[in-house]
């Protein structure tokens, strides 16, 4: 029997199989989410498939289950972490160097990431301005790295690092403490960093992963 992830990702992705869309995460370095993409800069409105009830439904589950949520995030963490090359722009950024940077850079995703859950979501909102920041947070790092002769952020990564704040909760719901949740539940949460993954202008086959 198919998970509703692996269910929803199929409705995104019907021209990928499983095994394609692990080959491309693992293999593509080459697609970019930075300014210097198209489409990053064209995603300045809510997406054609953003559901107002369905995202909200998305942000009540977060806080049904908030706790649990920390762990599968901290789960998601050290999983962006060991991604070598998240682990290089982090590092160039210099701003997880010493433990206070360190503290000051998690408390203020933390606080994003509330943000994103507590407010709604529409142009001007303090939501969307959120994540705008954030976005351009992304493309200034990216930029700063390429100019120093490193790698741009890339789309794979945008996917990997989507999959740290949500995907813990959706694959392994029960081993971080998520109990009885609901098939509307879990489609509602994908939704939610779906819309916020199309905002942040990452590809819907690399976030979705």
């Amino acid at each position: 029997m198919q998970t509703v992830h692996q269910d929803h990702c199929k409705k995104l992705r019907d021209d990928l199989s499983t095994q394609e869309t692990i080959k491309l995460i693992q293999e593509d370095c080459t697609s970019i989410c930075d300014d210097s993409y198209q489409e990053f800069e064209d995603r300045q409105t809510l997406p054609p498939f953003y559901d107002e009830e369905k995202f909200k439904k998305g942000q009540e589950f977060y806080h049904k289950h908030v706790l649990a949520m920390f762990v599968a995030k901290l789960f998601g963490l050290l999983t962006v972490i060991s991604t070598p090359t998240i682990l290089k722009i982090l590092t160039f950024t210099n701003m997880s160097s010493t433990p206070l940077t360190a503290y000051k850079r998690y408390l203020a995703t933390v606080y994003h990431m509330c943000v994103w859950y507590d407010n709604d979501f529409k142009p001007g909102s303090k939501l969307w301005d959120s994540i705008n920041k954030v976005k351009m947070m992304h493309c200034s790092a990216s930029r700063r790295h390429c100019v120093a002769g490193g790698q741009r952020i890339l789309q794979r990564d945008m996917g990997i690092t989507q999959f740290g704040f949500m995907g813990f909760a959706i694959l392994t719901p029960e081993k971080v403490g998520i109990h009885n949740a609901t098939r509307e539940e879990l489609e509602s949460f994908i939704h939610l960093w779906r819309v916020i993954g199309y905002i942040m202008g990452a590809d819907d086959k690399y976030v979705s992963i």
